[in-house]
């Protein structure tokens, strides 16, 4: 599998997506490890400030709309989180041995307005073209779709493991000089609420979900047709998308 882009000009957004090892449904899509998921993504953002536009999880892929610096930023920040993801993943469901197919995959998406939007489209209609669901607010996993339609952040929970086995490892020391047993740890000392802020797309107000509930409660799904040139398994290299705004302006009405 050849490399990704080295390069990414400034001000150029990605999509990135990372499968699981053999397509093996490895995320579960439950609102508890959803929380999980944000928590790491928000750890991410914190170390490595990149702007996340989009963020959807199946069973056996994610996908994530994000703009960095550069692509060495970008690299950072998807180490720590697919690290973590991986690790947490593979607790919850007793997964040993490798956890993701390959290396993430990312496309670059141009400053182009409809460009952007398409993706977006794409991302966001995860879950709806595989008819899992009727819509994107029925899906139990991670959908940033309830955030962007309330104009909220998505809450998370950070579970710090390091700080909790250094707690331990100070505990079994304690309880070898004093010759007793050794005291639990409380898993809940070690467990911190997130948000995880969506930045608005770099394209302008076309592409943000209306904000007010009246709005929000027209949306209705009517079509599940991907936006045109799009193929389900097979993503552009480079996604850039001259013409006017007409896309734009119905990018998540066909979708809610």
């Amino acid at each position: 599998m050849p490399r990704g882009p080295r390069y990414l000009p400034p001000g150029w957004s990605v999509e990135v997506t990372t499968r699981t090892t053999c397509g093996f449904y490895l995320l579960p899509a439950n609102p508890q490890f959803a929380r999980t998921i944000v928590g790491i993504l928000a750890k991410a953002q914190e170390k490595y400030p990149v702007k996340v536009h989009a963020a959807v999880a199946s069973s056996n892929h994610y996908h994530l709309i994000l703009t960095p610096e550069d692509l060495e930023q970008l690299a950072d920040f998807m180490e720590f989180f697919n690290g973590n993801l991986a690790r947490e993943a593979g607790r919850l469901i007793g997964w040993h041995g490798s956890f993701w197919a390959d290396r993430y995959h990312l496309i670059p998406i141009s400053p182009e307005p409809d460009a952007l939007v398409d993706r977006l489209r794409y991302v966001l209609s995860n879950t709806i073209k595989e008819n899992l669901i009727e819509r994107v607010t029925d899906w139990e996993g991670l959908h940033c779709a309830p955030a962007l339609i309330d104009g909220k952040p998505m809450s998370g929970t950070w579970y710090d493991r390091a700080l909790e086995y250094e707690v331990h490892r100070q505990a079994e020391r304690k309880a070898a000089r004093n010759n007793t047993p050794v005291e639990p740890v409380k898993r809940g000392d070690f467990m911190t609420p997130t948000n995880s802020s969506l930045r608005r797309c770099p394209v302008g107000g076309d592409c943000h979900p209306p904000r007010s509930g009246s709005e929000s409660r027209k949306w209705s799904l009517r079509s599940r047709s991907l936006p045109s040139g799009c193929h389900p398994h097979r993503p552009p290299g480079c996604h850039t998308l001259a013409g006017g705004s007409s896309r734009a302006k119905s990018l998540l009405s066909a979708l809610f």
